[in-house]
């Protein structure tokens, strides 16, 4: 020390400076820079950027210093920091475009996933709207439902929701695929459009970002809303689209001797085609085809684009008096314009 500069503090029975707390809450701020007594305050800012709500941060500070060539240590208090929960989260609209829908048409739906990026569990309160400007129509009864089979596809295993009865409870980080059901009022035009709306709430409450709600976080924090203010909202479309499937069938006969005399014993091959006029997606196509009188249906005779096909009810497309008696049933499932005509063939025999 300079001369004729005291010491902060005061000397104990065995002769040791004490630092008095003055003293202490400097030093825990201070680094002494030079021997001149020179000291620098630094400032310390916790950030806890996406530390979950709740935590405690424990911050200390040691110091060592020396006094007549003997070194010495001190430790702070600890500071205790109790992180806030954040409210935020994201809505966005999954269906890669506009959902495609015939005229007269129920329960289409649209996807949207809605994700807590907050930092706190959280209840999320959900409503759908579609009496929307700048469509052509509006779409019919629209109601939300939830992805409990967790596919992302609306299916009827997915639960209906009711407002204050499943508001779904996500952690941080977790997200939700939800839907928005709909039904196509039947004068839609074709290429008409329709919009539908998903408006998500913080059950925690709504108001401008940076709103502090006392009290209301996980384990009694402050909740925060965060930059949505506790709102959010996605909207996604329905496009009406016409399509008109035909199947065009036709037979060809082999008789014995090699011809194609349609005599008792001839084989006859049976060929349906399946087109699809128009801009939308036929879904879920199915063909049946009754084996006609008085012939029988020889047994592994059906084909699909030229691949056999088995005639149980397994795996593949088609099967043969499973679905229905006397009847070939095939599968095409969804057909557009663009697919290729699939046409499956089968063979009869005349008795």
């Amino acid at each position: 020390r300079s001369a004729g500069r005291r010491r902060p503090g005061n000397l104990d029975a065995s002769g040791e400076w004490v630092m008095s707390a003055a003293s202490r809450r400097l030093l825990a701020t201070c680094i002494l820079l030079s021997a001149n007594g020179l000291a620098a305050c630094l400032p310390v800012r916790a950030l806890a950027l996406g530390t979950a709500a709740g935590t405690d941060i424990v911050a200390r500070a040691t110091l060592t210093y020396t006094m007549g060539g003997t070194p010495h240590t001190g430790v702070s208090n600890d500071a205790l920091v109790r992180v806030d929960e954040v409210i935020d989260f994201a809505i966005v609209w999954q269906d890669a475009d506009a959902v495609e829908a015939f005229p007269g048409e129920s329960a289409r739906a649209l996807a949207y996933r809605v994700q807590n990026t907050g930092n706190g569990n959280e209840t999320f309160l959900l409503a759908a709207l579609s009496a929307l400007a700048g469509d052509d129509f509006d779409p019919n009864a629209v109601r939300v439902f939830l992805d409990r089979g967790g596919d992302g596809a609306f299916d009827p295993g997915d639960e209906a929701y009711a407002r204050g009865v499943n508001d779904p409870q996500l952690p941080p980080d977790r997200s939700i695929v939800v839907f928005v059901v709909a039904d196509i009022p039947p004068d839609a035009a074709d290429g008409a459009t329709g919009h539908a709306k998903l408006v998500v709430t913080s059950g925690t409450g709504v108001g401008a970002p940076g709103t502090v709600v006392i009290g209301a976080g996980d384990d009694g924090t402050n909740a925060v809303l965060g930059a949505g203010g506790g709102f959010g909202e996605g909207t996604g479309t329905f496009v009406v689209v016409g399509v008109d499937l035909q199947l065009v069938k036709s037979a060809s006969v082999s008789d014995p001797d090699g011809g194609g005399d349609p005599r008792p014993g001839a084989v006859i091959t049976y060929t349906i085609v399946a087109n699809v006029l128009g801009a939308g997606t036929a879904r879920g196509v199915v063909v049946s085809d009754a084996v006609p009188t008085p012939t029988m249906y020889v047994p592994g005779s059906l084909r699909l684009n030229g691949t056999a096909v088995t005639d149980a009810a397994d795996g593949d497309p088609g099967d043969f008096d499973a679905t229905g008696s006397g009847t070939l049933t095939v599968r095409l499932g969804d057909l557009t314009a663009a697919s290729a005509c699939l046409l499956y063939t089968s063979d009869a025999a005349d008795e």
